[in-house]
């Protein structure tokens, strides 16, 4: 090992950031910098998965590798998020520089799969592959085996991947593969030595050991250091643990280096992202490190927490949303006249949600005459008037109605069973037993609550589709052969599907689908995913056959753009961010989690669900369909 020479020039430099940031900060890092320094030195330069080990084993003719312990792995794992921390001080970590050289830390993974089978109409064979091999370096990078996500995706491009394949068996016509049944080897190699120090140095001179250390030596240690601030965002470091203090669900005011303050309720937090969701209904994701200031404005309502809300108490709207009692008895009545009651299932800045003997009634503020809460339990001895049992359907009407300037008034809201739609109108029977009929263009939103019926498949598409506001007709007509044939609506944008507004990450699969269904939706599948991101025409991406790196937002993972702000990332049926920004949950086979799109994927591409967990940089879209 060589040793690290101190010299008066970059003594000048730590004087200066002693100067420039305060004492106890420097300090603060110093040790920072020497407990990382130590967790690069306890683990191995190279750490090999045991399906690594496994795959070099038999490809290197060697009878076995040594097996390396679950102690071993925790080390090296501690060692990874060694190299992606001292990469986030930049120049403070300069110390780190000698030992990264030396111990040039970095980790391999092979993904093996058997038997994968390829046929006309999944594009190019070798396009094919090329997907695969992106949908298994995702899958890596999500699952955490080895780091999490949000550190991962610092040093993502310094991620190698290739891949190594084995034709079983092949059917070639006219120089192209028809069919075929592969084996394929995919090989991960993280180059977490190589991140850290190309982040603190500024400098790129490759995954070569020898050229780090020839560089090195050559400049006696005497060069001119990344600052922290090009490494990472303004007013990172220690901040980020003083936010280990924040309650998600809590409402809290937050102020960013930039000067920013924002007023909202933390949806999320873990290591180095906060997602904060405003009263007005945006969603925001920082970076811990912006954050400089935050105050607890209110604390978490406890589920079902009402104890001081009496019976037959007048609420106000603000009162809800100030408490949100989720399971609250309560009686609303409509400017209409129409009176519902049920128990409180959810509420926001412009809309609450009912649970009326077990179907889901929104209601919008605007609509609202009087809240009541109401007797939790029903007096036995005195009768109550027969009501029509559930589930029920709703519908969203516009209000031919205006104010004196001419204005319309809040949508109406019907809640019965639909009786008839003939793919012009709709005829609904509300709970007053009055039947009711409108047009296409009157209904704003359908939310149908009622068991779906059987349907061939052909049935199912020939039946009429009303597709919501916000949501994007995909039709793919029957008569291809090899290609599926199906109608559904989809969300036009990423979940809250807002133009402009960030999409919501940080969530689960069950959760996803849960705010899918509390709309009338639910989550899509692969395949409708695909053919609304590939079009017809089948695309490798959603704008065309070729990748083209400024179309869509390939650094989705770490920052996240609003919906829509990438006008060109559209597919051909119009729905935007399908590749690019954050990655969705779809439905997979039998319901299982999977995810599609995200950064620099395809419209082919499939990465398992890792779990179905809930990470900032996954989202979802809806859809809806007979």
């Amino acid at each position: 090992m060589f040793s690290f020479r101190v010299n008066f020039r970059s003594c000048r430099y730590w004087i200066a950031m002693v100067a420039g940031a305060g004492a106890s900060v420097l300090f603060a890092q110093s040790d920072n910098v020497a407990r990382y320094i130590e967790d690069v030195k306890e683990a191995s330069s190279l750490y090999r998965t045991p399906d690594a080990l496994g795959y070099y084993s038999s490809t290197e003719n060697i009878a076995s590798l040594p097996q390396s312990s679950e102690h071993e792995k925790i080390k090296i794992a501690r060692s990874l998020r060694a190299c992606v921390a001292l990469g986030d001080m930049g120049g403070a970590a300069t110390e780190a520089i000698p030992v990264l050289i030396e111990k040039f830390p970095s980790a391999e993974h092979v993904i093996i799969d058997r038997r994968m089978h390829y046929a006309a109409g999944q594009g190019s064979f070798e396009d094919w592959l090329q997907t695969e091999v992106v949908s298994k370096k995702n899958t890596f990078l999500l699952s955490e085996y080895l780091l999490e996500y949000n550190s991962a995706v610092k040093c993502e491009k310094f991620v190698e991947t290739t891949y190594q394949k084995d034709i079983v068996d092949k059917d070639e016509r006219n120089g192209r593969v028809r069919e075929a049944i592969v084996d394929m080897f995919v090989i991960i190699k993280f180059h977490a030595g190589y991140c850290a120090l190309a982040r603190i140095t500024g400098k790129d001179f490759g995954s070569d050991q020898a050229r780090w250390r020839e560089w090195w030596e050559s400049t006696g240690g005497v060069f001119v250091p990344q600052a922290a601030s090009e490494s990472r965002p303004s007013g990172s470091g220690a901040t980020s643990a003083a936010l280990d203090d924040v309650i998600v669900k809590g409402k809290y005011r937050m102020v960013l280096g930039t000067g920013d303050e924002f007023i909202g309720t933390v949806e999320g937090v873990d290591d180095t992202s906060l997602i904060l969701e405003t009263a007005e209904g945006s969603a925001y994701t920082f970076n811990k490190g912006l954050v400089v200031e935050h105050e607890l404005i209110e604390k978490p309502q406890q589920e079902g927490d009402f104890a001081e809300i009496k019976e037959q108490q007048t609420l106000t709207y603000a009162m809800l949303l100030k408490r949100r009692p989720a399971g609250l008895p309560l009686e609303v009545k409509l400017q209409s006249g129409a009176t519902f009651e049920g128990k409180l299932q959810s509420v926001a800045a412009g809309e609450l949600q009912l649970d009326v003997d077990g179907s889901t009634i929104p209601i919008s503020k605007e609509a609202i005459a009087t809240i009541t809460a109401v007797a939790r339990k029903q007096n036995k001895e005195k009768p109550q008037p027969e009501k029509p049992k559930g589930p029920f359907d709703t519908l969203i009407t516009r209000n031919p109605a205006t104010d004196e300037y001419g204005r319309p008034l809040a949508n109406l809201t019907y809640v019965g069973k639909i009786k008839s739609d003939n793919g012009y109108q709709v005829v609904i029977k509300t709970l007053d037993d009055e039947e009711l009929t409108f047009t296409y263009e009157q209904i704003v939103r359908r939310i149908s609550h009622r068991e779906k019926q059987k349907f061939s498949d052909i049935e199912r598409y020939g039946k009429p589709l009303f597709c919501p506001e916000g949501t994007i007709l995909i039709d793919l007509p029957p008569g291809k052969p090899g290609r599926p044939f199906f109608k559904v609506c989809m969300d036009k944008y990423e979940y809250p599907n807002r133009e402009g507004t960030l999409p919501k990450g940080n969530v689960s699969y069950a959760e996803a689908r849960k705010l899918c269904e509390a709309q009338g939706k639910r989550l899509c599948t692969m395949e409708e995913w695909e053919w609304a991101c590939s079009g017809k025409e089948e695309y490798t991406y959603p704008y065309g056959w070729n990748f083209q790196e400024k179309i869509c937002n390939t650094e989705g993972s770490k920052h996240p753009e609003p919906s829509g702000n990438r006008h060109n990332c559209a597919s051909k049926y119009g729905t935007y961010d399908m590749v690019g920004n954050i990655f969705e949950w779809v439905s997979g086979p039998g319901g299982d989690p999977v995810l599609m799109g995200g950064p620099l994927s395809k419209c082919q591409t499939r990465s398992p669900g890792v779990g179905g967990g809930a990470k900032s940089q996954i989202g979802f879209r809806c859809c809806k369909s007979n």
